[in-house]
């Protein structure tokens, strides 16, 4: 902004109001009298416009077409996300209104997953649209009991497989002349 020494109120042009047109139009007294008086003002640098007449922001005159939720001014066709809503989309229009759409999200590649996984939607924090993942079912299989002379294996899970697998694998026992006696064991392989 500039300070200028002379100037009567109401004469700086802003956004909505043409130049010359003066606040002191809307008083019939002043109006009949002809008396407006002159004093000193900061004014916007030549082709800037006062955003509005009760803030010292000056703007290009595009900018004057919309004026946003936090008070920003956008140019008629602007386009912009709010923070308020990362999903939104706001638009300016001719008119001087503002138009909300919401994002459109692509539809998924595939809906399909692997045995023993389910797709799930995630959103990302400050995302709007989803990604989709496959993500592994719980696990309900119970440790198998072996039968005598053989052990118990635990296969881990891996990414082909979700939950551990367990599998019967024959184990040596060896008896001398005291009756045979079997523990079994659970062997974890890696």
């Amino acid at each position: 902004m500039l300070y200028s020494p002379c100037i009567q109120p109401g004469s700086l042009p802003s956004c909505g109001q043409t130049t010359g047109q003066s606040y002191a139009d809307e008083d019939a007294d002043e109006v009949a009298t002809g008396w407006e008086p002159i004093g000193e003002a900061c004014i916007c640098r030549p082709g800037l416009l006062l955003h509005r007449t009760d803030h010292t922001l000056c703007v290009p005159k595009e900018k004057c077409a919309c004026t946003d939720t936090q008070g920003i001014p956008r140019a008629e066709g602007e386009e912009w996300q709010p923070p308020s809503c990362p999903c939104c989309v706001m638009h300016c229009l001719s008119n001087g209104s503002l138009l909300v759409t919401h994002q459109a999200c692509p539809t998924p590649t595939s809906t399909s997953c692997p045995p023993e996984r389910f797709l799930v939607a995630q959103v990302s924090p400050g995302s709007c649209c989803p990604h989709y993942v496959c993500v592994c079912k719980p696990c309900m299989r119970r440790p198998m009991v072996c039968t005598p002379g053989h052990f118990l294996r635990i296969l881990p899970a891996s990414p082909n497989h979700c939950c551990s697998r367990y599998v019967c694998g024959k184990t040596c026992v060896f008896c001398n002349d005291s009756p045979c006696v079997f523990t079994p064991r659970i062997l974890t392989t890696l």
